[in-house]
């Protein structure tokens, strides 16, 4: 059941975009008795006039151009918040009434008016509410300028502007709640009076309103205000979005976006629904669109991974993967690879790449063990032990072969690395060496399970690399379970799909 409390709390959302666009009301959602339908009238008789309306002598119908404008921007509205719009013929059954009028103030082309009333019992819970609106287009300063609305046009735009009045948007430039300067005009919001051009949809803060107040479910839905859940729809930019304690959506709309956890990632549940994700935890079930991370207590989820993974070559792939593990014994995190798989659909050779690797590992020489005056040898030694599990480093015929390389200028340290990694991939059959190659096919197992399958990241760089060469460490060549393990989620908890 409503309470009293519930209708008469602001319903703010705490992101500008939207708070500067809401009124305090109409409530369309508490209608009683509870329904998803508002019903509306072109026909003109006394029912058709608000008590203190704003406007004088006699009430004409709609047009039909007009009418037909209506009937559309409701089916647009529909489709926005769920919303149902019922056209009768009968004025005394209607919320909401339209008609041509003479609007006493000079200056307005379109006022519109509303009114509620509502009782509650003993306990404060709402027995009743019901609201008239109504909607005047001015014939008499403007005469018949705006009675033929068509897409394209300003008498359409100013149609959805009081449409916008009815369902509960008021001016952004009023109230104690204001849009910016830059962002008050009709590219951000058709309640502005800065005129950008000529819109027949609403601006993107106006949706982001009308989401926040119905969701996309309708009157009293499971989304909007008076709802445990919420449909917060951002802006343009790079937000951050928290939900509440009931199931919302998250839309982020454009920009690079995270929605925010407070728990660990093992504590949530994640899956893919068609082009959102579903992320279930103690706080109910959200469901995210145009979110680009999912940030947790502990790691960070790039959504966008896999998509990007599988627009290169899966060899391209595995040998971005594998300079993780030969450079630095540990698998990528999917920030980094993201950028490393960029970088080369921008053209950038692995052997490239492997040079920005070489130079990285001498820029943190402190977690990385590199030095730029490290010897060929010791260079030779370390790539041995990360590449093919030889904690005693290079045998002395390998140790020579690749050291005169380097020193003849045959190849350079990061050459040197995709070089030695080819080369251990050609042990796959030998009957003593097998798992030196079976050791790097289990690291990058590992490394697609944990940057591409499941889009990790811990939230520090310095995390990251740690428990990403712990997890490394962890592989065997018969065995990746004590990795996976460290890791610390479930088997569900690893996919992205």
């Amino acid at each position: 059941m409503t309470t009293l409390t519930t209708i008469t709390t602001p319903f703010l959302s705490n992101w500008n975009h939207i708070d500067a666009l809401l009124d305090s009301g109409p409530g369309w959602n508490w209608l009683t008795p509870k329904r998803n339908t508002i019903f509306y009238s072109f026909a003109v008789n006394a029912e058709t006039s608000a008590p203190t309306s704003g406007v004088s002598g006699n009430l004409e119908i709609f047009s039909i151009t007009q009418q037909n404008a209506v009937r559309d921007i409701f089916r647009y509205v529909s489709q926005i918040t769920g919303i149902a719009f019922s056209e009768t013929i009968e004025a005394n059954i209607a919320d909401l009434h339209f008609a041509n009028a003479n609007i006493d103030n000079p200056n307005f082309a379109g006022l519109t008016d509303w009114n509620y009333n509502y009782r509650y019992d003993k306990n404060k819970l709402l027995t009743s509410y019901d609201v008239q609106a109504y909607l005047y287009i001015d014939t008499a300063e403007y005469g018949n300028q705006y009675l033929s609305p068509q897409l394209g046009n300003f008498s359409y735009e100013l149609l959805l502007h009081e449409i916008g009045h009815v369902l509960g948007l008021k001016h952004p430039f009023s109230g104690n709640i204001a849009l910016p300067t830059e962002d008050n005009n009709t590219e951000h919001s058709l309640m502005s009076y800065t005129k950008i051009g000529v819109h027949s949809q609403y601006s993107p803060y106006d949706i982001a309103a009308l989401k926040w107040l119905y969701g996309d479910d309708g009157l009293g839905g499971a989304l909007g205000v008076g709802s445990q859940g919420k449909y917060l729809m951002t802006t343009a930019d790079n937000d951050i979005l928290i939900g509440t304690s009931g199931n919302d959506v998250l839309d982020g709309v454009e920009g690079i976006d995270t929605a925010l956890y407070n728990g660990t990632r093992n504590s949530y549940t994640l899956k893919k629904t068609g082009d959102a994700y579903e992320i279930q935890g103690s706080q109910g079930i959200d469901n995210l669109l145009n979110i680009e991370y999912i940030k947790f207590a502990d790691m960070r989820i790039n959504l966008q991974i896999q998509a990007l993974a599988k627009s290169i070559d899966p060899k391209a792939l595995q040998g971005i993967e594998e300079l993780y593990a030969a450079f630095f014994n540990r698998v990528p995190d999917a920030d980094g690879l993201s950028y490393w798989i960029t970088q080369f659909k921008n053209g950038s050779s692995i052997r490239q790449i492997a040079e920005s690797f070489y130079d990285a590992g001498v820029e943190h020489s402190a977690v990385t063990g590199y030095s730029a005056n490290m010897s060929n040898q010791d260079f030779v030694n370390r790539i041995y032990t990360n590449v093919l599990g030889r904690t005693e480093g290079a045998d002395a015929e390998g140790l020579a072969y690749w050291s005169t390389a380097l020193s003849s200028g045959n190849e350079s340290r990061g050459s040197l690395v995709t070089s030695i990694l080819n080369s251990a991939h050609t042990f796959k059959s030998d009957p003593t060496w097998s798992w030196v190659a079976d050791l790097l096919d289990n690291k990058i197992k590992v490394a697609n399970i944990f940057a591409v399958d499941a889009g990790l990241n811990y939230n520090s760089p310095e995390q990251s690399i740690t428990q990403g060469m712990a997890i490394a460490k962890a592989v065997s060549p018969t065995d990746i379970n004590a990795a996976i393990a460290l890791i610390g989620l479930a088997p569900d908890q690893l996919g992205l799909l």
